[in-house]
Formats: C-alpha cells, structure tokens, sequence
C-alpha cells in the first residue's frame, strides 16, 4: 500500500554494485585502403566503446585489440575528466544494474548500509533515497541488507508481487560436499568439484 511522504526530501541512490559503465564493447575496423603509389590492401584497427544501460558514453579508436585492452584502465579511472564522455540519460530507467528497461516503481529505503553491511546512522543523512525498478526488478530478494524487499517502502507502483519473471536468469545457488581424510586433500577436492559445474 502506498504511503504519503515528504516528495521534497527524497533523492535517487544508485544501487552499490552500479559501476556506471556496465559494458565495454571492443571491436576490429576494417578498411580497404587504395593507392596508385604504394598499392591497395585491408588495413585493421580497433575501436574500443563504452555503454551505460544501452547509451554510449565514450569511444576511441585505437591500433589494435591488445591496445584498447590496454587503454581500457586508463580510460575508466579518468572518465569526465575532459570533455570527451557523455552522461547517460537515465532518469527514467530501472536502477538494476545494466537494465535499460523503463523503471514503474518507486521505493523508498528504510535504511542505508555501507558496502560492507554496516548499518549507517540515520541522523547523517538530512534526506531519504529512494530506487526505481521495472517490471522484472521489482522483486528484490531477502539476502542483502540495503537491497531486499524488508528494507523498501512502496511508493508508488505495483510491489514485488507483481514481478514479471518472463526472461528473468533465475538459478538456484549450489552446495558440493567433498570428502577428504586430511586437510591436505582439501585443496585437491575443491578443484575437481569446481570442474563438475564447468561441464
């Protein structure tokens, strides 16, 4: 059930694990160079792109793949530095991680934590954050602190029953069981049950 609240004091937090560019894309350009002089040939280069929720942000064309590899540190750690990034238009999507889906519900958390689970003192904070998500995302989870469907309040929008789980990547998390006669043979065992869930 929705609940009135002061609108005026609330503000959007990323969710903790948004690292504002949630994909890189590298790839080869070909062109066919002609010349009367020295001939005509393929040339090869490397174009190296950057994305948030579907929008590009940045692109650099460079040598080769290895170089873009290379250049990809760099680029992150100085993004917005210069002129040469843009800023996603993201206000009306959905606050998953990568999702470039239009958001239809607004929460409000009851608390905020820091990365590691510690729960921050309210008295710090003069404002009260909310998140957006779509349709699939409404349904949060009751394992994280900060983001679980316990520490949101509805504000507006169908809840996390109303979940569209069509495409969603569910998995069921896995339990193996070794068994060794020393602590030895642990490291040895953990190695072959890993090569199970490879296969």
């Amino acid at each position: 059930m929705p609940i009135k609240l002061d609108l005026d004091r609330l503000h959007a937090k990323r969710h903790d694990d948004d690292d504002y560019v949630d994909e890189i894309r590298i790839r080869t350009v070909e062109r066919y160079k002609t010349s009367g002089l020295s001939g005509d040939e393929w040339r090869f280069s490397a174009v190296i792109q950057f994305f948030r929720k579907g929008q590009l942000l940045h692109e650099r064309g460079l040598s080769d793949i290895e170089t873009a590899l290379q250049y990809a540190p760099w680029a992150l750690a100085t993004a917005y530095e210069g002129d040469n990034w843009e800023y996603a238009k993201d206000d009306d999507l959905c606050f998953q991680p990568g999702c470039t889906n239009k958001w239809v519900s607004e929460f409000q958390l009851s608390e905020t934590f820091s990365s590691r689970g510690e729960r921050l003192d309210p008295s710090d904070s003069h404002s009260k954050y909310v998140r957006r998500f779509c349709q699939k995302h409404l349904r949060r989870g009751d394992c994280g602190r900060e983001d679980s469907d316990a520490n949101y309040i509805l504000i507006s929008g169908p809840g996390p029953d109303d979940t569209d789980w069509t495409d969603a990547n569910i998995t069921e998390s896995a339990r193996v069981e070794v068994n060794v006669d020393s602590m030895d043979e642990v490291p040895d065992a953990i190695r072959e049950a890993a090569k199970q869930f490879r296969n």
